[in-house]
């Protein structure tokens, strides 16, 4: 594992850490955002590092303090054939540099928590990766055949772990099949696939569980709940405010704002606007509005994560020049956080997907590397 930014601190500052006890060691260290953690320990002994990478105590420590940091993936192409998976989290400045399965052509589809689901665009297959045990599984074709990474909506498809260290979990997609909204899980107990055609909502009630959008009309969604017995929702914008830039994931939408950019062939971002189901599920209401954004772009695309807040990434790129916003809005306080994101990579490199998700754990970052780092 590697920071993609290394400013070393003081030698001096490094010299104070040697000298500090144990336990205020222990805690100063357990607090620290893993890049920065990382950037840290490498500019000192590695022996001073060591016990705290092999305890398990240090390591459940620092993932339950930092189970609820955001975690931003991008991955990079460096063509042809060489390819790199940056991760950055919603408290540090600095972006890691996570080891990749062996995927021939891999495409960033989703991820949660340790786990990371690719798509090889070339062999046509699903690869699941957990970063902890560096363990990675081909999932057998699904019903639809074989697909490429265009193939797959990435509104519409979610990868939910097992229990921590169990090497478990379930892949879940929603598409119209036969005109027919259909829910397609696989689950890796099994290594099977199973398909079940939703039901439409019988009466508005209360929504637990996952939605994943099927589909988007002009002023109509189509949701799916996610479970044994899917069922269907179609809440609407009675406001017509979707238009052809909506972003729409697990039960919240962010509709983009835009303007053509007269002589510029391409766009200006005049803002984001977060919706929410409504308490009847039929109908989607505004709840907050991020103005004058003023980014140009040709090219955009997004991604959006509820959990602890709704975090919303947009990527966009504007005469080969790229740029992030990263926002989130915080329920509880209704306001808006914009976090600062760094450059993420080299120039001239191809996106090759990205994914938000929360509780990278730092054995996801440390395991696999000689003496801890």
């Amino acid at each position: 594992m590697e920071v993609a930014r290394r400013r070393p601190p003081p030698d001096a500052a490094a010299m104070g850490l040697h000298l500090l006890p144990t336990e205020i060691l222990h805690d100063i260290l357990s607090r620290l955002p893993p890049s920065d953690l990382l950037l840290l320990l490498r500019s000192v002994s590695l022996s001073l590092f060591s016990p705290f990478a092999s305890s398990p105590d240090f390591l459940r420590l620092h993932d339950s303090l930092h189970s609820s940091s955001a975690w931003l993936f991008l991955l990079h192409k460096h063509w042809p054939t060489h390819f790199s998976l940056r991760a950055l989290s919603d408290r540090s400045t600095h972006w890691l540099r996570l080891p990749l399965p062996p995927v021939h052509d891999p495409y960033l589809l989703a991820a949660s928590g340790d786990d990371f689901l690719f798509s090889s665009n070339s062999h046509r297959e699903l690869i699941e990766y957990n970063s902890s045990s560096r363990a990675y599984r081909r999932i057998p074709t699904g019903p639809l055949g074989r697909r490429g990474s265009d193939s797959w909506r990435r509104s519409g498809l979610k990868l939910v772990p097992g229990p921590a260290g169990s090497g478990r979990f379930r892949f879940i997609f929603a598409e119209l099949h036969q005109g027919k909204p259909t829910q397609f899980e696989y689950c890796s107990d099994t290594d099977a696939w199973r398909s079940v055609e939703a039901e439409e909502a019988a009466e508005a009630r209360p929504v637990d569980g996952l939605l994943l959008n099927v589909v988007n009309f002009e002023h109509e969604s189509v949701l799916m709940r996610v479970g044994e017995r899917p069922t269907v929702l179609r809440p609407r914008f009675n406001d017509g405010s979707l238009g052809s830039d909506g972003l729409h994931v697990y039960g919240w939408v962010a509709v983009v704002r835009s303007a053509e950019v007269a002589g510029e062939g391409g766009r200006v971002l005049k803002g984001v606007d977060l919706y929410g189901l409504g308490s009847d599920y039929r109908e989607w209401k505004m709840v907050s509005s991020v103005p004058k954004a003023g980014r140009a772009f040709s090219v955009m695309r997004g991604c959006l994560e509820e959990k602890g807040g709704v975090k919303v990434v947009l990527l966009s790129d504007f005469r080969g020049s790229r740029d992030i916003i990263w926002l989130c809005y915080e329920t509880s306080r209704c306001e808006w956080t914009w976090i600062p994101v760094p450059e993420s990579g080299k120039r001239g490199s191809n996106m090759a997907g990205m994914s938000l998700s929360s509780g990278l754990g730092l054995r996801s970052i440390v395991g696999g590397r000689k003496n801890g780092i």
